[in-house]
């Protein structure tokens, strides 16, 4: 799937795509394939953006593979950021907690597998609802009707709502409180169900 160079390689590249299926940190999926945390940082700082972009871009193959003949899903719009401690790898953007890869992603999910149909990289100053919106265009263009949009916390903005209420599409809330965030100046309001 990965094709680093180099004596460790495909431990690395193991180590990636475990800590992206699982929703893990590299520091805990490196463990499991006996490569150190640095290891697999010094080969992505080598090898750039690039590797990252063609670990998600199979992960999306693989899924698309999967899912033939099926038309109709179930969405579900979520952050995807993989965090490390050390040195930063540049280009790739930060957070926070530390050093990370900051993706938006779009799964679907289909006979107990998460399947990942779209990914964008969170670049500083894009809004929730371009962001939401390019996943779901990516979706829809690869032939997918959906049916359920079900969205991380941090996106349930006025504007992001605003948009996915344009279609048919039903939106999974979230039970009790839920915080509507105003893109523009961070504040939220309240409301309980």
């Amino acid at each position: 799937m990965l094709n680093f160079n180099g004596k460790k390689g495909e431990e690395v590249a193991k180590t990636l795509i475990s800590a992206c299926l699982w929703n893990d940190s590299v520091e805990d999926k490196s463990r499991a394939y006996d490569v150190s945390p640095q290891t697999v940082r010094n080969y992505v700082e080598k090898q750039g953006i690039e590797i990252i972009e063609k670990l998600l871009e199979n992960a999306r193959k693989i899924s698309l593979e999967i899912l033939k003949g099926v038309k109709e899903i179930d969405l579900s719009i979520d952050w995807t950021t993989k965090t490390w401690y050390g040195k930063p790898v540049k280009g790739l953007g930060s957070s926070e907690k530390g050093n990370s890869w900051n993706y938006a992603t779009a799964t679907t999910k289909y006979k107990g597998r998460i399947l990942l149909l779209a990914f964008i990289q969170q670049v500083n100053g894009m809004t929730k609802e371009e962001i939401v919106k390019n996943l779901v265009e990516q979706v829809v263009a690869m032939g997918f009707k959906i049916r359920l949009i079900t969205l991380d916390a941090g996106f349930y903005t006025v504007d992001v709502i605003n948009f996915i209420s344009q279609f048919n599409y039903i939106i999974a809330v979230p039970v009790g409180y839920v915080k509507v965030y105003e893109e523009f100046d961070g504040d939220y309001k309240t409301n309980s169900k």
